[in-house]
């Protein structure tokens, strides 16, 4: 409950997913048993604007994630977040349901990663959520709805909106240092393409905080 990874005084436990009920002591009213890095954490479900994206690349290369696409979300709270039971979907109704415990820690970013079977991507936490959503690399948008309320849903590529990806290269929020609000991150006038290169030859910080590139 404290943020650390440990059982004192308690048995120890396998690094697997933790089953609901597994968190000792119990949860909170509002939370639930989640599981983090294989272990079980209270987490509650995120509120409008708790979370948001900080990060999109669309159709990475295959040396990468395999061609596919991936975006960065932040959590903006000093709760746990459990995105089980959530929605994510596009422009293009397409969507995927999260129907295992993905728990995002206070201030942690998380990369979600598309592709059911085989996803990999060079980051420190990455989820992957399956094949769709699949982002347009013209216009589109990234949203999560969580028990039928919409968490954030995201536009860009139009005027106005967060501009598009370019190929090789993410777009990302250049906010940062004590303008982590959700206001600030998602003003389109606050993101660039990335500058800093990944090891795998394209640009972008998935699961990380965002170069200042300008």
């Amino acid at each position: 409950a404290c943020g650390d990874l440990a059982t004192p005084g308690l048995p120890n436990q396998a690094c697997g997913t933790a089953p609901v009920g597994d968190c000792n002591p119990p949860c909170g009213q509002g939370f639930v048993c989640g599981s983090l890095a294989g272990q079980p954490v209270c987490a509650r479900s995120p509120w409008q604007l708790d979370i948001v994206p900080t990060e999109i690349m669309v159709n990475g290369s295959t040396g990468c994630s395999g061609g596919k696409d991936w975006f960065e979300i932040l959590n903006l709270t000093a709760d746990y977040l459990e995105l089980k039971g959530c929605d994510l979907s596009d422009d293009n109704a397409s969507n995927y349901s999260i129907d295992e415990s993905v728990v995002v820690a206070p201030g942690e970013y998380l990369a979600m990663v598309q592709g059911a079977t085989g996803c990999a991507l060079e980051a420190p936490r990455h989820f992957c959520y399956g094949g769709s959503p699949n982002l347009n690399t013209g216009n589109d948008s990234i949203s999560l709805s969580c028990g039928g309320k919409t968490i954030f849903d995201v536009p860009y590529g139009a005027a106005g909106e967060i501009q598009a990806p370019q190929s090789g290269a993410s777009v990302q929020s250049k906010a940062g240092g004590g303008s982590l609000d959700a206001g600030t991150l998602l003003s389109p006038a606050n993101w660039q393409n990335s500058c800093q290169v990944m090891n795998c030859g394209e640009k972008g910080t998935p699961s990380a905080p965002n170069s200042v590139c300008n």
